[in-house]
């Protein structure tokens, strides 16, 4: 069960994907950053080099950019690392839960288990790329950014005064809880498809829906709250003015019962086939 875990080359797959996603949309979205950081290139309204960077390419303006291609990407890098579980799960994974006295049990333990694994292993690859990028991109309290996510909680200068750490706990709720999710619903549908990117195709398609359909009632409908049921939210919270982390926890609920509901049309198959 630990080789099941732990051992998931698709993992690091995940990671390397996470990294070039980030750097390679910067590099796309800031074309100046190649002749900035690598030819030393200074505009001529700027009297040297680190000013330009404090200016163009400091920490924050960076966190903000490499959103941009999370809110497409995430979901794939969660949904990723469950290709290892759904390849054992065709194999001896699936008889071995067979054997089990309580089934249900064990199913909702081992997709309990490997969702908190291949969650904890991107957000922990998110915190190095983020310390990494630290040492390139200086963190300034001279920006224009500001990230309300957690000022409720720990007042708006804990952002100023504890950068890193703040964009470390930021990412618990934008990284962490939807990979979590993400990687929780392909393997439940992992159950009931057998070909491999099912799974993956119905939790993107999913996401991609959700995030262009709520936004849509919300509009008509002039509820500011429904915004957070847009699966897109989870990984952009500064999207919206004075984001709230109990509301964005609401957005989670519709995963909880999609994938309940699915394990539910499970367990009742196992239960006629099986009696």
């Amino acid at each position: 069960m630990s080789r099941l875990r732990l051992k998931n080359k698709y993992i690091f797959l995940a990671g390397i994907l996470l990294f070039l996603s980030m750097y390679i949309y910067l590099i796309i979205d800031s074309p100046n950053i190649i002749n900035t950081f690598i030819y030393r290139e200074v505009p001529i309204e700027f009297s040297n080099l680190n000013d330009y960077i404090y200016t163009a390419f400091h920490f924050d303006t960076f966190v903000s950019t490499i959103s941009d291609p999370l809110q497409l990407m995430l979901p794939i890098i969660a949904v990723i690392p469950t290709l290892h579980f759904q390849e054992e799960l065709h194999h001896y994974f699936h008889h071995y839960l067979m054997r089990k006295n309580n089934y249900k049990k064990e199913v909702i333990k081992s997709l309990f288990l490997n969702s908190c694994i291949i969650s904890l292993y991107i957000y922990f690859f998110y915190v190095i790329i983020l310390v990494f990028s630290s040492f390139i991109f200086p963190i300034s309290n001279d920006t224009l950014i500001v990230h309300d996510l957690l000022s409720g909680f720990v007042g708006q200068q804990f952002f100023f005064h504890h950068r890193l750490f703040y964009y470390f706990i930021a990412g618990i709720f934008e990284i962490l809880l939807p990979c979590f999710v993400n990687a929780l619903l392909a393997m439940t549908l992992s159950f009931i498809y057998q070909k491999a990117y099912m799974p993956f195709v119905i939790t993107y398609v999913y996401y991609i829906f959700m995030s262009m359909f709520i936004p849509v009632i919300a509009e008509a409908t002039h509820l500011v709250f429904i915004y957070y049921f847009s699966p897109v939210i989870m990984l952009y919270t500064n999207a919206l003015s004075n984001p709230s982390i109990p509301l964005m926890l609401l957005g989670y609920t519709q995963y909880i019962l999609i994938i309940s509901m699915l394990l539910w049309m499970i367990f009742k198959s196992k239960e006629r086939v099986y009696g």
